[in-house]
């Protein structure tokens, strides 16, 4: 059976055995060079027999299996370009790829239903198509789809992409059968472009201090200026848990720290300041760090990036950021955090730097990629706010900890209001300056405790019981 769709997508295949052809995919003529791989745990691409035994346009084709009894909640197949190919932002004023695409009967599997979407990435833009977009769709069969990328806007070259199924929690668990998607020739308007080859400098061993700065977490030599609060949706191998260097070119630290990210949204580890940075102590808010990401790496949500956040402890209001795209891999790379410009909110004192990665990570498309840090520096102490070094020299402490109906803070400093947020972030209870702070109805777990004084807030963790 053979059905007709057009939409506007972000999908391609490439070869660059056929390249004046236009053909980018196709198993009987074997332009079969592209890479493919799927992100779901169980599933696999792999070449089979055409599943339609009376079609008569392809004998052998591409199988994407999706195990039944898949964990994850979102498929993902993903395909690369050739070495040195892709697609120029100028490609696209006249591309448009034909897909050729055998779905199963999906009414076989109880789990689908008419909220189940296929979405279509390239170079980070996306469209989504709905099962209830694809006529006939009750019935397995081969589907011709027309992609139109005609007029998109794009900045950057393009070398990969890939096919996601979006569904709900349960979608892809405790299937009946494994789900079957083939794929037959895929087809262009326009030939692959050849990009001339750009060479990656080769950062020098040693990473150099700037004027103003000092060094937050850095292993040439051991120096660990500023401490880690929290860190969130991942393991962050530091310090005396440090790893091996997956190389000491272009670093010569021989161990590092090395973040595994897990299912989480925004993955990131937070940095207590060693001061306030606000509107009068901008001027130094230059943060660098050395950063080396394997080229296994995959796409998360956002695609492949670091941000570093300037907050008011865990406060999110006057939060500001800077984003970079990592586009180098198997390489260490220096990236620098440039906040000298920012529209600070005037009032808001910044006391820690957040450091997410692939964030946002909605469908946690990103889970396992590994990124290794080294030479991290920002603005020294002397350079920010003087009230910050007294808040961070002032003793505050919350007792009893853990603590069952309430509890005390001793503080060298006068204290203005206490905010209670629980770990999610949630503010639960505000109290004024007081002896007792009653928390007996509050439920089992750990809180954070902003304390707010006329030198800067403080922050604390207890745990109720």
């Amino acid at each position: 059976m053979k059905k007709i769709l057009l939409f506007t997508a972000a999908i391609l295949f490439a070869s660059f055995t056929t390249l004046a052809q236009n053909v980018w995919y196709d198993v009987d003529n074997a332009v079969t060079d592209l890479t493919f791989s799927t992100t779901c745990d169980g599933c696999s691409v792999s070449t089979v027999a055409n599943p339609d035994a009376t079609d008569t346009e392809a004998t052998n084709v591409l199988l994407w299996k999706i195990a039944a009894n898949s964990s994850l909640q979102n498929k993902e197949i993903v395909f690369s370009f050739p070495d040195g190919y892709g697609l120029t932002p100028t490609d696209f004023a006249s591309l448009v790829v034909t897909v050729r695409l055998y779905l199963p009967d999906l009414t076989n599997y109880s789990n689908f239903d008419s909220n189940t979407r296929f979405r279509f990435y390239l170079g980070g833009q996306t469209v989504q198509l709905k099962l209830t977009d694809l006529d006939g769709t009750d019935v397995d069969g081969w589907y011709t789809l027309t992609y139109d990328f005609s007029g998109k806007t794009y900045t950057e070259n393009v070398t990969e992409g890939s096919i996601r199924i979006i569904g709900q929690a349960a979608r892809f668990t405790n299937l009946d059968n494994d789900i079957d998607f083939h794929f037959d020739t895929i087809t262009s308007t326009v030939a692959l472009s050849e990009f001339e080859e750009e060479e990656v400098d080769v950062l020098d061993a040693e990473a150099v201090l700037d004027a103003g700065n000092e060094w937050y977490h850095n292993y040439s030599p051991d120096t660990f200026g500023v401490t880690v609060n929290e860190v969130q949706g991942g393991v962050f191998l530091a310090q005396g848990d440090a790893v091996a260097t997956p190389t000491t070119t272009g670093n010569s630290s021989a161990s590092v720290a090395k973040f595994t990210k897990e299912e989480d949204a925004h993955s990131q580890i937070k940095f207590q300041l060693p001061g306030v940075i606000d509107t009068d102590h901008q001027s130094g808010a230059i943060f660098k760090i050395r950063a080396y990401a394997p080229s296994t790496n995959v796409n998360g949500t956002s695609g492949r990036r670091l941000r570093l956040y300037l907050r008011d402890g865990i406060e999110t209001a006057g939060q500001k950021n800077v984003t970079i795209n990592v586009t180098v891999f198997d390489a260490w790379q220096e990236y620098t955090f440039d906040f000298t410009g920012a529209n600070l909110t005037e009032g808001v004192s910044y006391t820690t730097a957040n450091l997410l990665i692939d964030q946002p990570d909605g469908d946690f498309l990103a889970t396992g990629n590994v990124y290794y840090f080294d030479a991290f520096q920002g603005p020294a102490a002397d350079v920010l706010s003087v009230d910050r070094l007294e808040l961070s020299n002032a003793s505050i402490v919350a007792y009893p900890n853990p603590v069952t109906n309430s509890f005390q803070i001793d503080s060298s400093l006068d204290i203005e209001n206490v905010k209670l947020y629980n770990i999610n972030g949630r503010l639960v209870k505000t109290f004024e300056a007081n002896a007792n702070y009653d928390v007996s109805n509050l439920a089992k777990g750990i809180y954070i405790v902003d304390i707010k004084t006329l030198k800067g807030l403080k922050t604390l963790k207890i745990v109720k019981e």
